[in-house]
């Protein structure tokens, strides 16, 4: 039986005969088979664990002498807990490393570990790296088949200011002779470099499995505007008349000054419309209709509020926010994505307006140019050409994000971008 049989199977065997496998997936997992270290660059929602979870028993049925386990490298605790919930819900035998000394997991769970009895292990970078798991590396380095590193755009982009430690996983590569799937939803040609790079790998070693990052279901716009109610006014009147009902947005602002300003203004603008509220209800955190999220909000409120927004039909409707509202938020019904001025980057701008329309719904996309807003010295190139509105708004991203290899998706269905809507009419 070739590999890809075997995949098929293994596939089937754990999901059913229904389950079919997406044409990247397989070719993901037989590069990885083949011992090849793989970036895979696919679309949110495309299913990028299914190679990394399917990879394990894959081994242990063509080795059946040995029992694999799968280790997983993420940036964020909310992804590690989601993904852990959803494939023990298939029986497979999951656990995270998310503390230094193990204090943060159940004694059952750390006496599996430390037995080799767990297939799917989650880490964060500063965990895997301290001196007691470190040691379990070394421990289990033979039984290791796949390090995976998830958001592997962290490597680059946020390495140096939010994660130190994530620099350092290429010491995690070195022990390991296992072959590495790094996982992004989005990167551009200059940051596969630079992974490569500081994972001490030469480029040409990595085979890579890419989809265009294209979303034709968002219509993207850009414009200058005088003031904050000349933008925002449409969705303050919305708001106000339909509450509950409005649609569901979210607001980027680059610093936490902004956020704060704007959802002060909003909440001002809304007075008593700012809470969802019957004849009897009074007005609390649990029925506002905005909310402001960022690096400083508190914990607990963080908490309530990814899971109020999160939920079908929930009261909240505008979350205001810097980019900390980002990675590990999977809300499929939002609507809208709005920019009170631009990212600095087209990676930042792709990633946050991919926030709406998840669901495969017709999203919308606004970025809006106020007064002084606009600042070359901390725009990178690609996003100052984009502001100029001189092409399409879509092409000139899909340019910029483009990776060699990459494989083109579907066409533009609908109205595209604001420039596009200008010229065509």
């Amino acid at each position: 039986m070739d590999n890809q049989s075997c995949i098929r199977k293994v596939a089937t065997e754990m999901f059913g005969e229904s389950f079919v496998l997406k044409t990247k997936q397989v070719e993901i997992i037989d590069s990885l088979a083949g011992g090849s270290h793989t970036l895979a660059i696919l679309p949110t929602a495309y299913g990028k664990s299914i190679p990394y979870v399917l990879f394990g028993p894959l081994m242990d049925k063509l080795n059946p002498e040995t029992r694999h386990m799968t280790l997983v490298v993420s940036p964020l605790k909310s992804l590690m807990m989601d993904q852990m919930r959803r494939w023990e819900s298939h029986g497979i035998r999951t656990a995270a490393i998310l503390g230094h000394s193990g204090m943060d997991m159940d004694r059952l769970t750390e006496n599996d570990l430390m037995n080799g009895e767990r297939d799917l292990i989650f880490t964060s970078p500063e965990a895997i790296m301290s001196p007691k798991w470190w040691k379990w590396v070394r421990k289990f380095q033979e039984r290791i088949c796949l390090l995976v590193l998830d958001e592997v755009h962290c490597l680059t982009k946020w390495g140096l200011t939010f994660r130190e430690e994530y620099l350092r996983v290429h010491t995690l590569r070195s022990r390991l002779t296992c072959p590495v799937l790094m996982l992004s939803a989005t990167c551009t040609d200059r940051m596969v470099t630079a992974v490569c790079e500081n994972l001490s790998l030469r480029r040409e070693e990595v085979k890579i499995v890419a989809l265009s990052p294209d979303r034709p279901n968002i219509h993207l716009e850009i414009a200058r505007v005088p003031n904050k109610q000349e933008a925002l006014g449409w969705y303050i009147e919305e708001l106000k008349q339909k509450g509950t009902r409005a649609r569901k947005t979210i607001i980027y602002a680059r610093h936490i000054d902004h956020v704060s300003e704007l959802y002060l203004w909003i909440n001002e603008s809304l007075q008593k419309d700012g809470h969802s509220t019957g004849s009897e209800q009074p007005c609390t955190v649990h029925n506002r209709l905005s909310e402001m999220f960022h690096a400083s909000t508190d914990i607990d409120s963080q908490e309530r509020i990814s899971m109020n927004f999160s939920s079908k039909g929930s009261t909240l409707r505008c979350v205001i926010a810097t980019i900390a509202f980002g990675l590990g938020v999977d809300v499929p019904d939002v609507d809208t994505v709005i920019h009170w001025g631009p990212p600095s980057d087209v990676l930042s701008y792709w990633q946050e307006t991919g926030r709406c329309g998840r669901d495969g719904r017709r999203g919308r996309a606004i970025m809006y140019l106020p007064p002084g807003s606009v600042n070359k010295r901390w725009l990178d190139d690609e996003m100052s050409d984009i502001l100029k509105l001189s092409c399409c708004i879509r092409q000139s991203v899909l340019k910029a994000l483009f990776v060699p290899g990459m494989e083109q998706t579907r066409e533009q269905v609908g109205p595209c971008c604001s420039v596009c809507d200008t010229v065509n009419h």
